[in-house]
């Protein structure tokens, strides 16, 4: 099960990835993949090489990808083999729509997806330009369109997954696919205004049951508003077959802070304007954590033993001079049990939201 409190398993048909932004420097599946990055030499003197191995190199001080992104076809089978109805973050260690990754990949992916409609996925990426392309370049004019896809697809898995779970698949398909599958839940990480800007609109461009944003690590304020309200899609010029619909707008938010030992700062004044937007824009919103270098002010709604002044000898001037501060009292570091400020007890009441797609945020 994952540690990963809005989703119940990770699923992972890709591993790999490279940096696309800042909200990459200190990526948590780096400093998981180097775990799983060694060689041992079996009895028989031959290498055995972890799952990552050469997917991580270490630069400088610190640990990157190198670029080199694999696809871990023996993964596709496992949620065909889970009966139990499961939430999966597909691609947690990496991003399904990494442009190394072909079209019959990724169609393998989802044609493994629409084969399990007792469960529910969730697909976050930081290259939505790319997951687009896919969607336009894929032929999906019609039903029958989509099953020969999916049947192309799912021809290139005999091998893999065996004459017996392949057919297993291509029964398990329902004779009308809607698409977007609606099991399917679509998102972009957004750490900072820029990112939000230039990934968002192509997110809402994209067929898609579900779209939501991951603001985390939130390393600034985000204005989210015009893409939490309905308005038309700016490229509606697009040819899209009947059967596919739009949300034109986001679902669901989820925001949190950066945690590690690298942590940067989040104030906690981003994570209450994105909560009051979602709120006032009637969409789902889940605060994840406050990250581990919590920043707020020293009347926010804390226990008193629970805050100390932030060190002058830290250099954080100009982040006290940010205008989107709508703070009264002096700034302070709030210092939290849980080390990645994941714990909702520890949070004032106006915090604690967690809630899930097509719940009230009102």
């Amino acid at each position: 099960m994952s540690n990963i409190e809005w989703t119940d398993k990770t699923w992972n048909p890709t591993r790999g990835c490279s940096r696309v932004s800042r909200g990459c420097d200190n990526c948590y599946a780096i400093s998981q993949a180097v775990r799983h990055d060694w060689c041992k030499t079996g009895q028989s003197g031959t290498p055995r090489f972890g799952l990552y191995h050469g997917l991580t190199t270490l630069r400088k001080d610190k640990y990157d990808w190198t670029g080199v992104v694999r696809f871990a076809e023996d993964m596709l089978s496992v949620p065909l083999q889970r009966k139990k109805p499961t939430l999966y973050f597909v691609g947690s260690m990496s991003d399904v729509f990494h442009d190394s990754f072909t079209n019959l990949q990724i169609a393998m992916i989802f044609a493994v997806m629409a084969a399990c409609p007792q469960h529910r996925f969730q697909l976050l990426t930081k290259r939505p330009e790319r997951a687009l392309r896919w969607f336009t370049q894929t032929e999906f004019t019609d039903n029958e369109s989509v099953r020969l896809t999916f049947k192309r697809a799912l021809s290139s898995l005999t091998g893999v997954l065996g004459k017996r779970l392949h057919a297993d698949v291509w029964e398990r398909l329902p004779e009308e696919l809607r698409w977007p599958l609606p099991n399917v839940a679509l998102g972009v990480s957004a750490e900072d205004q820029q990112r939000a800007d230039e990934r968002i609109p192509h997110l809402l461009a994209t067929p898609a049951a579900v779209r939501f944003v991951s603001a985390e690590p939130l390393l600034g304020p985000l204005e989210l508003e015009k893409w939490l309200r309905w308005h038309l899609i700016e490229d509606s010029s697009r040819a899209w077959p009947p059967n596919v619909t739009f949300s034109n707008r986001l679902d669901w938010v989820i925001v949190g802070g950066e945690s590690g030992p690298r942590a940067r700062p989040c104030d906690v004044g981003w994570l209450r304007d994105i909560v009051r937007q979602c709120h006032e824009a009637n969409v789902a919103c889940f605060v994840k954590q406050l990250g581990a270098h919590v920043i707020d002010r020293n009347d926010a709604g804390f226990d008193g033993d629970d805050i100390s002044e932030w060190p002058e000898e830290t250099a954080l001037e100009d982040f006290w001079k940010d205008p989107n501060r709508r703070y009264q009292g002096a700034p302070c570091r709030v210092l939290l049990a849980d080390k990645k400020g994941g714990d909702p007890a520890e949070w004032p009441d106006d915090l604690r939201v967690r809630q899930w797609p097509g719940e009230s945020a009102a």
